[in-house]
């Protein structure tokens, strides 16, 4: 009898271990998606200003095709932005090396070549920090954010992005060194998982001599499905 029981435990544990490695390779390679806005919100600035920070991933767990955009459009003048397409691979759970392509639009428009990572650091810091070069000049793209939970559904949000270059680029408006750094502390509540709203108060120190330092309010919307 108890040598039967143990047949059959191990048989159940040998199903139980085939039914787990099968789904975890079912996981593996089922395609994934994902649409993303990580922020559309309005700017009270000098000049009213709307912004933007949208991706969108198609792949399997570990390798992914993103296509990424941020940008602002300010009162009276025409839009600015980057777009970059990405390729990315999994390194860990959290973290991803990516690589591709941008085009990067002011008065003048021009393509950059993209390396970089995005994911979660030690302590839950995410970042998504990269290099863009072409013949012209190298810049050094440095951004992180940490979630600070104040109740299950309110959040605050300290961050801080930093941008250097290497060569002045007058075409793109790029000067030398460092360029601007941005903090942002936003306040957000979680409506439900996929979408959240949030106020904050966002300071630039512009080192450039083409710009000025500026702090301002601003309020938006976060989604995805």
């Amino acid at each position: 009898m108890k040598k039967s029981i143990i047949k059959l435990i191990l048989i159940f544990n040998t199903l139980i271990l085939n039914l787990n490695a099968e789904d975890m390779d079912n996981i593996a390679n089922s395609l994934l998606y994902k649409f993303n806005v990580e922020s559309l919100e309005y700017q009270k600035r000098d000049r009213e200003t709307i912004s933007w920070n949208v991706d969108f991933y198609v792949g399997y767990s570990l390798d992914k095709l993103y296509i990424y955009t941020e940008g602002e459009k300010r009162k009276n003048s025409k839009n600015e932005y980057i777009a970059q397409l990405l390729y990315s691979k999994a390194v860990s759970p959290f973290l991803d090396i990516q690589f591709g392509i941008e085009e990067m639009k002011k008065e003048n428009s021009n393509i950059f070549g993209v390396v970089g990572i995005n994911g979660i650091l030690p302590y839950y810091i995410e970042t998504k920090s990269y290099l863009r070069g072409n013949s012209n000049t190298i810049g050094l793209n440095l951004e992180f954010e940490y979630e600070i939970y104040l109740t299950q559904k309110l959040l605050l949000i300290p961050s801080i992005e930093l941008l250097y270059y290497t060569k002045d680029y007058k075409k793109m408006e790029i000067e030398k060194g460092l360029s601007t750094l941005t903090s942002t502390l936003k306040l957000l509540y979680n409506f439900t998982p996929q979408f959240s709203t949030y106020i904050g108060l966002e300071a630039n120190r512009n080192y450039s001599n083409s710009s000025e330092d500026e702090e301002y309010l601003l309020a938006g919307i976060k989604f995805w499905f």
